[in-house]
C-alpha cells in the first residue's frame, strides 16, 4: 500500500513539474525595442528672412527606432524628411531723402532632412495607454534656394532722379546646424505589440521656438 502511495506521489509531482516546466518555457519577456512610422505636419520659423510672414508649413514623414533600458527609460533615434516651404521674404534698398526703404520681394524655398536622439521616460507599465516625455538633440541640413533679383531703376517723383537698385545674387545654400528638442505624447496600444503614437515635438533656440510638429503613426515593439 505504501509503494502504491508513494508511486502516484511521484507521479503527481511529475506531472506538476512537468507543466510548471512548460508554463516557464511561454513566459515572455518585456520587449526591448520598437519602430513607428509617423506622418506630421512641420512648422518652422524662419523669422530672419521676412518682417512678417515668419513661419512655413509643409507635411513630414518621420521614422524612429528605440531601445528601452528599462519598463520606463528609453533611447530613441529617429530620421525625418519635410516638403519644401516657402517664405515670402523682402529685400530693403534704402532710398535718399525718405525715412522708409524700398522693399522688393522674393520667394525663399526651404527643404529640411533631420536626423536625431532622444532620451524618453514612459510612464506606466503594462497598460495600454503610455504617456511619455523626453529631450534630445537633432542635426539638421536645410537647403534654402531663392531666385535672382535684376537690378533695376525706379522713380518715385518727377521732381527726383530715379533710384538703381542693384542687383541681388541668387541663394543656393545647403547648411548644417545641432539644435535641443523637447516631446511628449502618448503610446495606445491596439494589440499586444502594436501601438498608436502620437506626440508634439519642438525645436528651440536660446530666444524663441524655431520648430514644432504634431506627429501621428502606428508601431510595435519586439
Amino acid at each position: 500500500m505504501n509503494t502504491v502511495r508513494t508511486l502516484a506521489c511521484l507521479t503527481a509531482l511529475a506531472f506538476s513539474a512537468d507543466a510548471y516546466a512548460q508554463q516557464s518555457t511561454h513566459l515572455k519577456l518585456p520587449a526591448r525595442w520598437d519602430v513607428a512610422g509617423q506622418l506630421s505636419m512641420l512648422n518652422r520659423n524662419r523669422s530672419e528672412l521676412s518682417r512678417w510672414d515668419h513661419w512655413y508649413s509643409v507635411a513630414a514623414i518621420n521614422g524612429t527606432g528605440g531601445y528601452y533600458w528599462t519598463p520606463h527609460f528609453k533611447s530613441e533615434f529617429e530620421i525625418g524628411m519635410g516638403g519644401e516651404g516657402t517664405i515670402d521674404g523682402e529685400e530693403e534698398t534704402q532710398v535718399p531723402g525718405q525715412s522708409f526703404p524700398y522693399l522688393r520681394y522674393r520667394d525663399h524655398k526651404l527643404r529640411e532632412t533631420t536626423v536625431g536622439a532622444t532620451a524618453l521616460y514612459q510612464f506606466f507599465e503594462n497598460q495600454w495607454v503610455h504617456p511619455f516625455v523626453g529631450g534630445g538633440a537633432e542635426l539638421v541640413r536645410e537647403r534654402h534656394l531663392a531666385d535672382a533679383l535684376p537690378a533695376e531703376r525706379v522713380r518715385f517723383s518727377t521732381a527726383v532722379p530715379s533710384l538703381p537698385l542693384p542687383a541681388i545674387a541668387a541663394v543656393d545654400i545647403i547648411s548644417y546646424s545641432v539644435r535641443p528638442v523637447l516631446t511628449g505624447g502618448f503610446k495606445f496600444y491596439v494589440t499586444p505589440h502594436a501601438f498608436v503614437r502620437t506626440d508634439v515635438r519642438t525645436a528651440v533656440s536660446a530666444d524663441r521656438p524655431i520648430a514644432w510638429q504634431w506627429r501621428g503613426g502606428i508601431g510595435v515593439d519586439f
